[in-house]
């Protein structure tokens, strides 16, 4: 971990589900590569897009591969200058707390993350495959 960050400068991860469901997961933060602070979520028959720290308008995409005749078709579906980033997230939960209703992204959400990041930590430290959950 460098001194200026509070996670590894590179890491990579695959995670398999129960049902065979695979999540890979790369973080770059000192990486000799451009800037892509994006989210995707890829899968058979497409993938998400969404960039997390952009500035002003945003834009979530879906290449929908479900139809082998047209090939990947790229659709919008969001885009806005509203929300998103750290600081968008810092105020949802703060107003969270002033009006007495839970953040767009509950504590049980974050904890998910909490545990595949843990899990990702012990699985390193050992060699060995990690359940989760």
């Amino acid at each position: 971990v460098s001194p200026e960050s509070d996670a590894d400068a590179h890491f990579t991860a695959l995670a398999v589900s129960e049902d065979g469901m695979a999540l890979s997961i790369e973080r770059a933060e000192f990486a000799a590569a451009q800037q892509n602070e994006i989210w995707e979520v890829v899968g058979s028959k497409g993938t998400l897009h969404l960039q997390m720290l952009a500035t002003g308008e945003r834009e979530l995409t879906y290449d929908d591969g479900s139809n082998p005749a047209e090939g990947i078709v790229t659709k919008t579906l969001w885009k806005g200058s509203d929300g998103g980033g750290t600081p968008w997230v810092i105020d949802d939960f703060a107003r969270a707390i002033r009006e007495d209703r839970q953040p767009m992204t509950p504590l049980e959400h974050a904890l998910i993350l909490a545990q595949l990041t843990d899990g990702i930590y012990e699985s390193a430290r050992t060699g060995d495959a990690v359940r989760i959950g």
